[in-house]
């Protein structure tokens, strides 16, 4: 699915999605858009599983103060995270399909997002955060903001 298809499959989520996913956004990150959202869910309230991913247009401005704030939460890439692959073992890679699975509950995403979160993670001059059940990764030179998340 190519962008364009993207932002219109985007246009037609509903309203509180867009608003929850709007909340996923770190405080001082101003987003200008929803270019891809994903996700699926297995179970219902305390102990259900959600897997997703969300890419955001990312103000310009916000990334270069990114690039020369480089404050404690931000580590600059190449960043491995961690997954799994066809078992429960952690893995550590450049692999956010692995990443999505960790915990059992992977989803499948967009080729091309996936390149581009890959290419994000182990290549320089993108910013990472990751606590363990989502990572948020700034990519300046395409001004995208990402958000994947597990568990």
């Amino acid at each position: 699915m190519g962008a364009i298809a993207a932002s219109i499959a985007v246009v037609g989520l509903e309203s509180s999605k867009k608003s929850r996913y709007l909340h996923m956004v770190p405080a001082g990150l101003a987003v200008t858009e929803i270019i891809y959202a994903h996700e699926d869910s297995w179970g219902f309230g305390p102990g259900s599983n959600e897997t997703g991913v969300v890419v955001f247009g990312l103000s310009p401005g916000v990334a270069s103060n990114i690039q020369q704030q480089r404050t404690t939460r931000w580590k600059a890439t190449p960043v491995s995270v961690e997954g799994s692959d066809k078992n429960t073992n952690a893995t550590r890679s450049y692999d956010i399909g692995q990443y999505l699975n960790r915990y059992g509950f992977g989803i499948r995403i967009d080729e091309e997002v996936t390149r581009t979160i890959n290419d994000a993670l182990s290549s320089q001059g993108n910013f990472v955060d990751d606590n363990g059940r989502r990572v948020i990764i700034v990519i300046p030179k395409t001004s995208k903001l990402v958000i994947a998340y597990r568990g």
